[in-house]
C-alpha cells in the first residue's frame, strides 16, 4: 500500500467513527433522550408539543424533538456514507481516486467544512477528528 493510500483511507475513519457514533447515541435517545437533549429536561415536553416552523404547512407534521432527533440520524448517516464511500473506491481501486477529477477535492472539502462547523457549532472532540481526517486526505493528496 502507497503511502497516499494509507492516508486517504485513514482520512476516512474519523468520519465513519463519528458518524457511526451519532447514529447510535441518537437511536439510543429515541427509546430513552440522554445524549442530544437540552440539559433543562423540562424543555422536552416544550420541543414535543411545538412543529418546527417550515414544516406548519404539512398535515401530521412531526414535532420539533421528532424533528431534532430525525436530524442527528441523519446528520450521522451523512458522515458514515461519505466515510464508506471513500473507503470502498479507495480500497477497490486506489488508482481511482487522483483518476476521478472530484474524490479528492470532494473529500478536501467536505472534510474542511465539518471542521469548521464543528469549530463554530459543536465540540471539540468533533472538531480534533474532522481535523485529523482532513489532514490525512491533505498529505494523501500530497504525497
Amino acid at each position: 500500500m502507497a503511502a497516499a493510500e494509507g492516508f486517504f483511507i485513514a482520512g476516512t475513519i474519523p468520519f465513519a467513527i463519528l458518524g457511526s457514533v451519532h447514529i447510535a447515541l441518537t437511536l439510543r435517545d429515541l427509546r430513552d433522550p440522554t445524549y442530544f437533549k437540552p440539559i433543562d429536561d423540562t424543555l422536552i415536553p416544550a420541543l414535543k408539543a411545538t412543529g418546527v416552523a417550515v414544516m406548519a404547512p404539512v398535515p401530521r407534521a412531526h414535532n420539533m424533538w421528532r424533528a431534532w432527533l430525525g436530524a442527528n440520524l441523519t446528520h450521522g448517516l451523512g458522515m458514515v456514507v461519505f466515510a464508506l464511500l471513500l473507503a470502498a473506491i479507495a480500497m477497490h481501486d486506489y488508482a481511482l481516486v487522483p483518476a476521478i477529477p472530484g474524490i479528492r477535492p470532494l473529500s478536501i472539502g467536505v472534510s474542511l467544512t465539518y471542521a469548521v462547523i464543528a469549530l463554530r457549532f459543536w465540540f471539540s472532540p468533533a472538531f480534533v477528528m474532522a481535523t485529523v481526517g482532513l489532514i490525512c486526505f491533505l498529505v494523501a493528496a500530497i504525497v
